[in-house]
């Protein structure tokens, strides 16, 4: 096919080679394509029946991979019905081997690989750190699901250094929530927010408030993802060890309501009130009726509330005063 025919290398005979990197996304559209990456990351799709071919291709030199369990997997997460396309994003070094070296003993064994091992390294953080970003960003979930290095052969099979295993199965509760989607003016406010934003936050209650957000991600109990984004926002809000519910809910609220554009404080704690009656049902009780719109909404506050207290750069001693000098919806973006 066209798309293996242009990534084809020559064999290694004293010459420059291509070493690429592929990361397949899940739960993406085309509108993903409008996103400018950096430092020659490209996001970009392939049809079923190329992926497939590429599977088929791979399984040659790792024989672990079958077609047959992975694609059902690669298509559950991250196929797109109306586009018939799989996304993924791509990026090659050129390296330099010497007549009869070995690519593959070379790659894997030689000091001399370093400059191979490095790209492999950052490219997989890179990665890692977009995903996390991306999801900071904007309500959705999109995640790497099968991410490598690999070397086009001169037979058109694939040689991947690595283990090309599946790093991760969505389960079916995140796709409940539909694909990622940005719309036109998504990719410069991505760039805008990606460069002030480094992860892990310096912040230390940030950054563990943080981890509970991403925890939530990936798990097929509603319970437990529940509980985690309440972790998160306990760890963002309660400082006092009293008025629980009051403090936090009233701290979410007075931070993120608006008396224009957006959602009224009054609305925000009501909803963190109402949060925190599951929680305690889960907690005392083992149950709780937990729909997506609760999971949704909690995750949407304290993704915001992170962003939030990310911009206002205050320790957490200084920030709870100044939200509880604060009166409802008198705070702007």
């Amino acid at each position: 096919m066209k798309w293996f025919r242009n990534l084809r290398q020559r064999k290694s005979k004293g010459m420059n080679t291509d070493i690429f990197f592929i990361s397949f996304l899940a739960n993406v559209d085309s509108s993903f394509q409008s996103l400018k990456l950096k430092d020659g990351f490209s996001v970009k799709n392939m049809s079923l029946d190329e992926c497939t071919e590429f599977v088929i291709k791979l399984k040659k030199h790792a024989p672990s991979v079958n077609e047959h369990i992975v694609m059902p997997i690669l298509i559950l997460n991250g196929f797109t019905n109306m586009e018939k396309k799989i996304y993924y994003i791509s990026n090659s070094i050129n390296i330099e081997l010497k007549s009869g070296t070995d690519i593959y003993d070379y790659l894997s064994f030689n000091p001399g690989s370093q400059g191979f091992s490095n790209f492999h390294n950052t490219s997989i953080e890179y990665i890692q750190i977009l995903m996390e970003k991306l999801r900071l960003f904007k309500t959705g979930y999109i995640d790497s699901i099968w991410t490598f290095c690999y070397y086009i052969c001169d037979d058109g099979s694939i040689m991947n250094f690595g283990l090309p295993i599946l790093t991760k199965f969505i389960q079916t509760i995140d796709l409940e929530y539909g694909n990622y989607l940005l719309d036109s003016s998504d990719s410069q406010k991505f760039e805008r927010f990606s460069n002030k934003t480094q992860l892990p936050f310096i912040n230390k209650n940030l950054n563990l408030s943080h981890e509970n957000f991403e925890k939530s991600y990936g798990n097929n109990s509603r319970e437990i993802c529940f509980l985690t984004l309440m972790i998160g926002m306990e760890i963002l809000f309660n400082k006092f060890h009293s008025e629980l519910i009051y403090r936090i809910s009233r701290g979410v609220g007075v931070l993120l309501g608006r008396n224009i554009n957006g959602e009224k404080s009054e609305k925000i704690i009501s909803d963190m009130k109402r949060f925190y009656k599951l929680r305690s049902s889960i907690v005392h009780n083992g149950e709780a009726k937990i729909t997506n719109v609760d999971i949704l909404k909690l995750r949407q506050y304290l993704r915001e509330s992170i962003q939030e207290l990310h911009n206002l750069n205050q320790e957490k001693d200084d920030y709870i005063p100044y939200l509880e000098s604060l009166g409802y919806n008198q705070r702007f973006k």
